[in-house]
């Protein structure tokens, strides 16, 4: 079969970037790995991500270094993993503020968060929290309920920031109990805890790992936790449940890459990050301090992404 010149130049080139590619991912990690936390340092995603980039350091044979970019309500550190090499070496701890974004904040997001993150697994989830200062007076999840009933819009409540779970366990909240609440968002949550622990806000949403240190040593109350049962770490808090408050809120924490990262190098990210979570000593630790431990695949992954903007979409549509 006679073949021009062209075609044999067109085969060529096909050939070298089918083997680039295969190089590339083969290689991979080539150099140390950069995990962006898009929270301050010293909340609980901090806490996670430094267990992973540990775990994921001796699994992928390089220095894997948590970098915190704080600030918009994750904005910052999304943008700075929307807009790196599409290589596997930048990688992003999502949890539900990424997926609020998308949905509450998309006009004026500097990125398109399904355009250009690729989410590559789930860590685990912790339920989240509702707690008061002693000042408020308040030690139950009806007692939050009566008083913004009465002065509707009156009652702060801190959360690790705009988008952020605890911004949407609220929302819910509003939503499921007809009341009105004002929001303060900071730029995380150990700055939002500290704030109720300093007497400058009556409510703090987060996740129960956070609070419950404080509860136990009385220095806050906790009113009611947001998972289908009782928390482990605060088993004498009832969960909004009980309460009969139709309320049900998780932390949940992932990693997404860049979208158009090579499939193989998002399934050994995925393997990777799989081993760490599954980890016996990890495992414990994670379980120690309340955590539910997912460690889904790729797919799953993107699944349970897809079905967290579903619901943030859901939210937004239902407080207009």
């Amino acid at each position: 079969m006679h073949i021009s010149n062209i075609s044999r130049r067109i085969l060529f080139g096909v050939a070298l970037a089918a083997m680039g590619a295969g190089t590339s991912a083969q290689q991979f990690p080539s150099k140390p790995l950069k995990l962006v936390v898009p929270f301050p340092a010293g909340g609980t995603s901090d806490n996670v991500a430094r267990m992973l980039a540990h775990g994921l350091s001796e699994k992928l044979k390089q220095p894997v270094v948590v970098e915190n970019k704080a600030g918009a309500g994750t904005v910052i550190g999304a943008d700075a993993v929307a807009k790196s090499a599409p290589d596997g070496h930048t990688l992003l701890l999502t949890s539900p503020g990424v997926a609020i974004n998308a949905v509450m904040r998309k006009a004026s997001l500097p990125y398109n968060t399904e355009a250009d993150l690729e989410p590559v697994a789930t860590l685990a989830e912790l339920p989240m929290a509702i707690y008061a200062a002693p000042s408020s007076g308040w030690a139950t999840l009806a007692d939050v309920i009566a008083a913004a009933k009465a002065k509707p819009g009156a009652i702060s409540y801190g959360t690790a920031g705009e988008g952020s779970t605890g911004h949407l366990s609220m929302k819910l909240l509003e939503q499921v109990a007809g009341i009105k609440l004002t929001h303060v968002p900071f730029q995380g949550s150990a700055p939002s805890m500290n704030a109720l622990l300093g007497g400058q806000l009556p409510i703090s949403v987060d996740t129960a790992y956070l609070g419950a240190p404080h509860v136990a040593s009385n220095k806050i109350v906790g009113v009611a936790t947001l998972g289908a049962t009782r928390s482990r770490l605060m088993a004498n808090v009832p969960t909004a449940l009980e309460a009969g408050v139709r309320l049900q809120s998780a932390a949940w924490f992932g990693i997404s890459v860049r979208a158009g990262t090579a499939a193989p190098i998002v399934a050994q990210l995925n393997a990777a990050i799989s081993a760490v979570v599954k980890d016996q000593k990890v495992r414990e630790s994670l379980e120690k301090d309340g955590f539910q431990v997912i460690a889904d695949t790729h797919p799953e992954a993107k699944a349970r992404f897809k079905g967290e903007l579903a619901k943030m979409s859901a939210v937004v549509r239902d407080s207009q």
